[in-house]
Parts: structure tokens; C-alpha cells; sequence
């Protein structure tokens, strides 16, 4: 599930992070076309199935937030790139409160440029406003 914050976008810049926070930063490969977006990785292609699920508000420590219950999920390996399609390398940087901790930031970037950033977690709503208010306040925006 991903939550995304409404002060929180694409134009926003994460100037800090509190040295306790984990901070991982990896790039992948997505191919999109009209037959979909494909991943490349190690192993070959992989083909993104996303299940819309429902779409929520709610109030995480006074703040507006969207929740999507969408899911995303990459499909066995793939043998062919679709014609006519579009290659971009996106930088995916994850902070987390732990290593195992249940809640994330994500932040995606293309060419250095934010495209996307919002908390996933698998935990139930009512666990995560304390993960997202403290995560939050680890993090300093400019």
C-alpha cells in the first residue's frame, strides 16, 4: 500500500536525514510501451500487473494523506521488448526508522529530478501514523 502526503511532492527536497535512519539507494530499468512498463534486471524482463485497489483520505498528524491499496507486482521473466517503447533509468532511494521496519519513504527520481515519492508499507492504518509522523520528523525538507 502507499500513502502519499499532501505537502509532500515532487517538488519537494530532502535537504537532511537523521544519521540513525537507513538509506538505501538502488537505479532500475523500466521499458514502457503501450503493452505496458517492463522491469530489466539481472535475469531478463520482467512485466509490471498492477491491481487497482481502493483509494482513501485520512489525517496522519494533521496532515492530509491519500491512501492507495493499489498493487504492484512483477510477472515471471519476459523474452521480448515491445516496439515502439521508451527506456528510463529511475533512481529509487528507501529510508526506513530500521532495516526491518515495516513502513518506507520513497523517493523516485529521474535524470536527478523527483518523479514520485510516498510511504509504502504492508501494515494496517491504524500502526501507521506513528511510523509516518516519526519517519517525518527524521527527515528535513527544504
Amino acid at each position: 500500500m502507499r500513502v502519499y502526503l499532501e505537502e509532500i511532492g515532487p517538488s519537494s527536497t530532502i535537504s537532511s536525514a537523521d544519521k540513525d535512519l537507513r538509506v538505501s539507494t538502488m537505479k532500475e530499468t523500466r521499458i514502457y510501451s503501450d503493452s505496458g512498463i517492463l522491469l530489466v534486471d539481472s535475469d531478463g524482463l520482467r512485466r509490471l500487473s498492477i491491481t487497482d485497489g481502493p483509494v482513501r483520505s485520512l489525517s496522519i498528524g494533521g496532515k492530509s494523506a491519500t491512501v492507495d491499496t493499489s498493487t504492484y507486482e512483477w510477472s515471471d521473466i519476459e523474452y521480448q521488448i515491445p516496439i515502439p517503447c521508451m527506456e528510463v533509468e529511475i533512481a529509487r532511494t528507501k529510508y526506513s526508522l530500521t532495516q526491518k521496519s515495516p513502513t518506507k519513504f520513497i523517493v523516485e527520481s529521474v535524470e536527478g529530478k523527483c518523479t514520485e515519492c510516498y510511504f509504502e508499507t504492508d501494515q494496517d492504518t491504524a500502526l501507521l501514523a506513528n511510523d509516518i509522523t516519526t519517519l517525518m520528523s527524521r527527515l528535513k525538507f527544504c
